[in-house]
């Protein structure tokens, strides 16, 4: 029986995002080997909390952004002008309350989910669907 490769995730790239004079990131993570089916949204979001404590930039990272490169298939470069093609390898995103300048150097918060399907984003902002996302022990494709 052949031994399925262990995903590894790795930064895809990175964009700036704004509001007036108040810049942050948004990084897109790409998870390489990802099977449909094997992770959950409470898995990833731990991967996302261990990424936030350990990246260094000169802006906060305001958003994560998961990519599903599947065993075996290569996805499109790692640049923004692809978005309408990357899309449809899209799994999750957290967003986080440091968007804001208002929330500059607090303590961040998740303060949004977006499940994507067939390249569109179902958003969820509300606290009581976030713990639902977190709770479900539904497997998240990028399909």
């Amino acid at each position: 029986m052949e031994k399925k490769p262990v995903p590894q995730i790795l930064r895809y790239y990175r964009v700036d995002i704004g509001v007036g004079s108040y810049y942050t990131y948004y990084d897109l993570l790409r998870v390489m080997n990802y099977e449909n089916n094997t992770m959950f949204a409470k898995d990833l979001l731990n991967v996302a909390f261990k990424y936030l404590d350990t990246v260094r930039s000169d802006k906060p990272v305001s958003g994560i952004n998961f990519i599903g490169e599947v065993h075996g298939t290569t996805l499109p470069p790692a640049n923004w002008k692809y978005l309408q093609v990357q899309k449809k390898y899209f799994i999750i995103r957290f967003g986080f309350s440091n968007n804001f300048i208002q929330n500059k150097n607090k303590p961040f918060t998740l303060n949004s989910i977006a499940i994507w399907k067939n390249g569109r984003s179902l958003d969820y902002t509300k606290k009581e669907e976030i713990d639902s996302i977190l709770k479900s022990r539904i497997p998240l494709d990028n399909k």
